[in-house]
């Protein structure tokens, strides 16, 4: 007679697998696009753009002042996204009622 694994170690096995395949997967697109990016030398027009505001593949140059705001724009984004989770996290907490005071209410 054959001898099956319990039921648990299949199910993580199974897990395991697909995990490690979306892992693979997504990596494998990454480094693509990386490459492709590579190719049309992506990271230099970036660098170019953000240090001097030369837009890539015209000859509109974006003013210092412009620049400025723009990065402050995008900065200031980034931390309000980046802030505004855990402050959320930590009103609800201090909202919600204790458990000595909902005791005492019953």
């Amino acid at each position: 007679m054959l001898a099956f694994p319990p039921l648990t170690a299949y199910i993580l096995s199974k897990l395991r697998y697909a995990i490690m395949k979306k892992f693979i997967i997504i990596t494998c697109l990454t480094l693509s696009s990386l490459m492709v990016m590579d190719s049309f030398n992506a990271g230099h027009a970036l660098v170019m753009f953000l240090l001097v505001g030369i837009v890539p593949g015209t000859d509109i140059v974006v003013s210092a002042t412009t620049m400025l705001q723009i990065v402050a724009l995008f900065a200031g984004l980034t931390l309000s996204r980046l802030v505004s989770k855990p402050f959320r996290q930590l009103v609800s907490r201090s909202l919600e009622p204790k458990a000595s005071v909902q005791a005492t209410r019953a």
